[in-house]
């Protein structure tokens, strides 16, 4: 009898939840370049950083897939909103064009 939970993430489970967390954390560092206000660079920045440093524990077994699971929905809802931000603020920024 096997001591195996057949509901555990298998490798491929956690080699694409980790390309998904690398892939927001590269969204949040070119997010951050896009910011003129140096708080919301840093905090893409170290969001980012945090992210990548999530995907790097998945690979290496030491962060538990739920919490990385969740960590992905919260990262993914925290960048939406964050472009939106600064879509916003770039949109009332910039003035109307004549004619168009």
């Amino acid at each position: 009898m096997s001591t195996l939970d057949p509901h555990a993430p298998t490798n491929v489970d956690r080699i694409a939840l980790s390309n998904q967390l690398y892939e927001l954390a590269e969204s949040f560092l070119l997010e951050a370049q896009l910011w003129t206000d140096t708080d919301a660079q840093h905090g893409c920045a170290r969001s980012g950083r945090q992210l990548a440093e999530v995907a790097r524990q998945l690979l290496s077994g030491r962060a538990d897939y739920t919490k990385a699971q969740a960590f992905a929905e919260a990262a993914t809802l925290i960048y939406r909103n964050v472009s939106g931000c600064r879509r916003f603020f770039t949109s009332i920024l910039t003035p109307p064009t004549r004619g168009a």
